[in-house]
């Protein structure tokens, strides 16, 4: 299973209401998905796209006619500055996720971010 697929299993289980709360999502995160479904960073950066608050702006642009696509690149470059950095891509992919999980970001717009991102797992040297 897909690691999106997962994160909208686990918040269809335990209700939006995680979505609100960093701590108790990455808990459920860790909890749930197996060790190889996703990295350390990959969690700590969905549990920042929480914790930084960015699903009701994402929503709200959505749902306001915005193309989803284009409200997860503005939210991604939301967290990516609330994260001090500038690794938008990333960020969008985890707005993405989050999107994807209550219904609002198509799968294919998950795929699209999830490709542009560079990979976390580095081959050994």
């Amino acid at each position: 299973m897909e690691l999106h697929e997962a994160i909208r299993d686990v918040v269809v289980t335990h209700g939006d209401s995680m979505l609100s709360d960093a701590t108790g999502f990455r808990g459920v995160l860790d909890d749930v998905l197996e060790e190889d479904q996703a990295t350390t960073g990959e969690i700590n950066l969905l549990a920042d796209a929480v914790r930084f608050d960015v699903l009701p702006g994402l929503v709200g642009l959505i749902d306001g006619g915005a193309d989803p696509s284009r409200a997860v690149d503005e939210a991604g470059a939301r967290l990516a500055r609330e994260r001090g950095g500038d690794d938008i891509t990333s960020s969008s992919w985890a707005v993405a996720v989050l999107g994807y999980a209550v219904g609002k970001v198509p799968e294919a717009v998950v795929l699209r971010h999830r490709s542009r991102r560079t990979p976390t797992h580095l081959p050994p040297p």
